[in-house]
């Protein structure tokens, strides 16, 4: 009867409107582990400025520890993934001079994608759209 009861009272708060930092707090409290992995992605996305020292208290150390530790690790895979453009494949009935296609393709990489990818303003599902619209106008 009190399982029935825990399930009635997770299902029903699952609609309730939880800030990520609530929600995490509640999972880590009552053992909701379903709740983790939603609430953590959303807390490292969001932008440190936006935290209050309230939620910062409030989560505690090891929690702000592994929210920014997660954060920068992305963050770093990010710029690693800018820094370093994928290898061309070399069309042979398109490219016919390898190394100026070469140079065509790390211009076009650092001029475009990465360029977008980095922007620190733009979240990268807007930039997706963008790129989705220009090549829609293209072809």
């Amino acid at each position: 009867m009190m399982e029935a009861g825990r399930a009635f009272a997770i299902t029903e708060l699952e609609h309730c409107h939880l800030t990520p930092t609530a929600r995490l707090l509640m999972a880590q409290h009552h053992h909701i582990s379903s709740w983790v992995p939603a609430a953590v992605r959303a807390l490292i996305m969001r932008p440190p400025s936006l935290f209050t020292l309230d939620e910062y208290e409030a989560l505690g150390t090891r929690n702000v520890y592994n929210i920014e530790k997660a954060r920068s690790q992305i963050q770093h895979h990010r710029l690693c993934v800018a820094f370093h453009s994928p290898n061309i494949i070399h069309e042979e009935t398109l490219c016919f001079q390898k190394d100026a296609c070469g140079e065509a393709w790390d211009a076009s990489w650092w001029g475009g994608f990465a360029k977008h990818y980095l922007h620190p303003d733009i979240p990268s599902s807007l930039i997706k759209k963008n790129i989705q619209k220009k090549l829609s106008q293209t072809y």
